[in-house]
């Protein structure tokens, strides 16, 4: 698999028992369908709760097309999910429902989801 920003060969890198595509190059991820909630239980256990797909709400979120194509497909475009509020930004695909991060994306996503369950656990029942 090729990455979509450099385009060398990525390597297989395990976080658990899951396995990703990293790019030795620019340190880009790519997750497969399931694979990014995945990691991020695995890293996080107690945001299992936690939906990274409940994240992509179009209302909070700038979405538009990548220049970047998807590793999987090849043919595809990926699109670009922007967080409004954060740095936060990952490119999906459409059709394999893939998900490629960039160098440093998956810090900023999971300090989005971070805040985001702080902010739900600080709200109060009137």
């Amino acid at each position: 698999m090729l990455c979509p920003q450099c385009k060398r060969q990525m390597n297989q890198s395990a976080v658990g028992e899951i396995t990703i595509n990293e790019c030795p190059k620019c340190r880009s991820m790519w997750f497969d369908r399931g694979e990014l909630g995945d990691v991020k239980n695995e890293i996080f256990p107690d945001m299992g709760w936690m939906d990274v797909e409940t994240w992509m709400d179009r209302t909070k979120f700038q979405v538009q097309k990548s220049s970047y194509l998807c590793p999987r497909c090849a043919d595809i475009e990926l699109t670009t999910i922007h967080d409004k509020q954060s740095l936060a930004e990952m490119d999906t695909c459409v059709q394999c429902n893939g998900t490629w991060l960039a160098a440093g994306q998956f810090l900023y996503l999971i300090n989005a989801l971070l805040d985001d369950a702080n902010k739900k656990s600080n709200l109060r029942v009137s």
